[in-house]
């Protein structure tokens, strides 16, 4: 599928797992100086190697749970949640927490306790989930992570479902609301940004 933006063209396709490594490896630069991960990993010695672990852990999840949407070089990802599994099956919830114990050691507990108060935001009713969308940096601006949006979206749209997502930069609220979602909540975390919590209704077809 080939989505427009200006004079841009991508295609947007589904992810295989010949793209975990390149995906993660992509998403590790484009988060490198995102508030959240910053908290997640505060020092800077391994932040990426320790953020490209976790990401190639939840584009496996994701390709096993959920939807993962790249553009066809990978230089933009999406990482989507069903609605009867948001956060991935109970294989994958395990998974992400042993991962997040070897990467993390100690502060694991803390952390986790962190992203409980994170998950209390989301809306009970079904969903899907947006937990991760980002842009190779040298490639941003060509309308990528726009058009993986709008596939995703169409889809809820066809579902009549809504869709949730985090953010820890204001910055990029204008962003999302320009796709229909819009603030519902926020939770400051422990030293760390305020996450916000953005909620998109379906809209009939």
């Amino acid at each position: 599928m080939a989505a427009a933006t200006g004079a841009a063209v991508t295609v947007v396709r589904d992810a295989t797992r010949d793209d975990i490594e390149p995906v993660a490896a992509m998403l590790a630069r484009a988060f490198a100086d995102e508030p959240f991960h910053q908290w997640l990993f505060p020092k800077p010695a391994g932040r990426a190697k320790r953020a490209r672990r976790l990401f190639r852990c939840e584009v496996r999840n994701m390709l096993r749970d959920g939807v993962v949407l790249v553009s066809d070089d990978c230089a933009c990802a999406s990482l989507w949640g069903p609605p009867d599994k948001p956060q991935g099956g109970w294989w994958s919830q395990l998974v992400v927490f042993v991962t997040l114990v070897q990467i993390l050691g100690s502060r694991t507990a803390a952390v986790l306790n962190e992203l409980d108060e994170v998950g209390s935001m989301r809306p009970a009713e079904p969903h899907w989930y947006l937990s991760v969308l980002g842009t190779d940096p040298a490639q941003q601006g060509r309308g990528m992570a726009s058009a993986l949006l709008e596939r995703a979206l169409a889809r809820c749209d066809q579902e009549q479902r809504g869709a949730w997502l985090e953010t820890a930069s204001s910055e990029r609220t204008g962003f999302y609301r320009r796709f229909g979602f819009r603030e519902k909540q926020r939770i400051q975390l422990d030293n760390g940004p305020p996450i916000i919590g953005m909620w998109r209704p379906s809209i009939p077809t």
